[in-house]
């Protein structure tokens, strides 16, 4: 009786329970989506722009700007004086019918010049009728004949640190850390100096180069001269003084590590971005600790797959290797970390390395050489053991193929004469099977804007 009721009756009675559960089914499904890949305020992905003290000054400059008057701004700031009615990106409007006669500029963000040129116009300006109005931690407000001529020193704290430690040379680097926005895969490298008696520029300039695995050199200081070298160079430093140099967003591989005291030295400070899109530092002995695998792990690396064999590196007892992939899915175009510890104090001169990446007993891609990112100070080679860390890289063809077998293969052979180094064991390379491929993920929203970020997936 109740279902004819409801049949007789839909009009009334089973078409409104039917429009409610549409709407709730609807509604729960914009939800549940929100609240796993929203990027709103409680969202899954919830990753607002990051506010810093810096940020917190710019109030400040905007209620100095009479609100009747055309303004001038560089990118990062323009939008937040953009309610009036004349209204320029800087250097514009400065020659126009109605001309800028302030002008807001942040030299830390973004600028859409070079910085070199930015300082340069500003120059021109200063030289000529502009002024002074006010200036702090790179924030400079300039107006059209009015202010001083000179840029106070509040302007260049953001080039400078407070620090109590004392330099141990003519330039001491003190720290390496990063301002990171995992959303869009930004990174801007921050280095700390302590300048020391005696320094002199021109014999002991700072310099930082980002290399990855395969030591392919990323950027350097010189690449895009960083805000704080242009306003405040070396020749102005002075003894005592902490130096801080920010450079401008970068799109980082998933691995990069920082040298700063040129080939051959230890890293200064290795980057690796999670699989959650979170930018780590790594710990700084991972070239001198003997349980690598275990090191590794503690820093978020995995799950891992391990392998190991024994190869007679000299005349003497067989060596120890052991290496470690991600056991993770990987795609054609994908970057594979592979991490290896060789059984020897020093490296035998003669020989090479090799990592050939193979599908079906097909090599597709290889990276030969002795080992080169990870390397040991003076005082870790003092006290580790008979070990060689080692970290590579091997890209997948993008053009690959998903089927079939995929192994690496590792051993040693005579750089001059190419003849292999056999394992105690038997043949002449230690293999590790992959995990079988996978299509590659969708482009997010940083991938899809930004090619130069897909690399860090």
């Amino acid at each position: 009786m109740a279902a004819a009721a409801l049949v007789q009756n839909a009009r009334t009675a089973l078409l409104p329970l039917l429009t409610a559960g549409l709407v709730i089914w609807v509604l729960a499904w914009s939800v549940g989506n929100y609240l796993l890949y929203g990027r709103g305020p409680l969202g899954g992905r919830y990753d607002p722009t990051p506010i810093a003290a810096h940020h917190r000054l710019l109030d400040r400059f905007t209620a100095q700007i009479p609100a009747d008057v055309a303004v001038t701004a560089t990118a990062g700031v323009h939008p937040h004086v953009s309610h009036r009615r004349y209204i320029y990106q800087f250097p514009l409007g400065l020659d126009a019918p109605m001309p800028a006669t302030w002008a807001l500029l942040d030299v830390t963000t973004n600028t859409d010049m070079a910085p070199g040129d930015l300082k340069a116009r500003v120059d021109t300006l200063l030289a000529g009728e502009w002024g002074v109005v006010d200036a702090a931690d790179g924030f400079l407000l300039l107006a059209h004949g009015q202010g001083d001529k000179t840029i106070p020193e509040a302007f260049y704290t953001f080039a400078r640190t407070d620090s109590d430690v004392a330099a141990n040379a003519p330039l001491q680097l003190a720290a390496i850390h990063t301002e990171d926005w995992p959303r869009w895969r930004q990174t801007k490298l921050v280095a700390e100096w302590i300048v020391g008696d005696g320094y002199d520029p021109a014999m002991t300039p700072p310099w930082v180069e980002l290399v990855t695995p395969q030591q392919e050199v990323i950027a350097t200081l010189s690449t895009a001269t960083p805000p704080a070298l242009v306003w405040l160079p070396p020749a102005r430093w002075q003894p005592g003084q902490s130096m801080r140099v920010t450079t401008l967003p970068l799109s980082l591989p998933r691995t990069v590590g920082v040298r700063a005291a040129g080939d051959g030295r230890p890293l200064a400070a290795i980057f690796r971005r999670q699989p959650d899109g979170q930018l780590v530092k790594l710990p700084g002995d991972l070239a001198a600790v003997e349980d690598f695998g275990a090191a590794l792990a503690k820093a978020g690396i995995g799950p891992l797959l391990m392998a190991e064999a024994e190869l007679n590196f000299s005349d003497g007892d067989p060596a120890p290797v052991r290496v470690w992939i991600e056991d993770r899915a990987s795609w054609p175009g994908d970057v594979l970390d592979v991490w290896v510890q060789w059984g020897v104090a020093q490296w035998p001169e003669p020989l090479s390395a090799f990592v050939h990446l193979r599908r079906n007993g097909e090599t597709l891609a290889q990276v030969d050489g002795a080992p080169a990112f990870l390397t040991r100070s003076a005082n870790d080679e003092a006290v580790a053991g008979a070990f060689l860390n080692d970290w590579r890289q091997v890209t997948i063809p993008a053009d690959s193929l998903l089927d079939g077998e995929w192994t690496l293969a590792l051993g040693l052979y005579d750089a001059q004469s190419g003849q292999r180094i056999p394992l105690a064991s038997g043949g002449d390379e230690l293999t590790v099977n992959l995990p079988k491929l996978t299509r590659p993920p969708v482009a997010n929203q940083a991938c899809a804007l930004i090619p130069q970020t897909c690399a860090a997936r």
